[in-house]
């Protein structure tokens, strides 16, 4: 059972991780002993053992039940996550006799309503689940993160930090040549006034009063465009800010490694195949830590 468990552990993991921006942190195993009967004219499930009570933090399995062909898998989830955290669970089949059965990538659907949420895998009583047969369900449980526990440590230094200096400065120089502009615009519109002063007419004043207008709108721009680069950038280095600390310490609490490197060797499958998510080859699976 146990050398199963690995081996569909390490198989499921790389279908389970694509495309997504999460990584696992830590895992917990739910095994669940059923057989295949009937009530009342239709397939039903039997558990041969009682569920277990939440382990820890992790989401407890409370109900597993058949639904029209498909095998549900109800969990509920206690408290609430920190933020950058969240669970995901997969699930495989292992008959009494034969090869383990695992779903295709993303086959098994999980609905989440608040604290609670179901596994849907669809067609199980016509492909896989036989009437009269005892099944092991296997049920790994995830705590995801947002950090990578085998790269290294979030940071938000000087290299990353320079985009928004330079933006500031860009902000900074729009509204620093806005208030050239604007001095501009003092100018031409002392010119406007001396024309009055000196009675000139109202086309040769014309002109200085147009240019003072046309200064003024291209200091207004200016200014209003620098203001909102320096407060888009503050905003997102903020938020830069806010998210690396946050990451740093999900790091700090999970990732953190003491001892000397160490060096792991466990089965692993090679490649998956074969009908039904049967595997076909096995291997060794080296993990350095240090």
């Amino acid at each position: 059972m146990k050398k199963h468990l690995s081996l569909l552990a390490c198989a499921l993991l790389p279908f389970f991780l694509f495309g997504q921006e999460l990584f696992p942190l830590r895992s917990a195993t739910d095994s669940i002993r059923f057989s295949v009967t009937s009530r009342e004219g239709r397939l039903a499930l039997e558990l041969k053992q009682p569920l277990r009570a939440s382990d820890g933090a992790f989401p407890a399995i409370t109900t597993l039940r058949l639904e029209d062909g498909g095998l549900l898998v109800d969990y509920q989830i206690k408290g609430r996550l920190k933020k950058g955290l969240d669970y995901r669970l997969q699930v495989a089949i292992l008959p009494s006799t034969g090869l383990p059965m695992a779903p295709a990538p993303g086959e098994v659907t999980d609905s989440r309503d608040k604290n609670t949420g179901t596994l849907t895998w669809p067609d199980r009583t016509e492909r896989g689940l036989d009437y009269g047969k005892t099944y092991t369900l296997v049920v790994w449980k995830h705590l995801m993160g947002e950090v990578d526990c085998s790269g290294e440590r979030p940071s938000f230094g000087v290299e990353r930090q320079w985009p928004y200096y330079a933006t500031a400065l860009v902000g900074g120089g729009l509204i620093g040549l806005g208030q050239v502009y604007r001095q501009d615009k003092i100018e031409a519109y002392g010119r406007y006034e001396e024309h009055w002063r000196s009675g000139d007419s109202a086309e040769e004043a014309q002109p200085a009063l147009d240019e003072a207008r046309s200064k003024d709108d291209t200091a207004r721009l200016l200014t209003y465009i620098g203001i909102g680069l320096l407060a888009v950038d503050a905003a997102g280095f903020a938020w830069r800010w806010g998210a690396t600390k946050r990451k740093q310490g999900l790091y700090d609490e999970y990732c953190a490694r003491d001892g000397a490197p160490s060096l792991t060797v466990a089965p692993a499958i090679l490649s998956p195949g074969g009908p039904e998510g049967a595997f076909a080859g096995a291997g060794l699976r080296l993990h350095l830590q240090f």
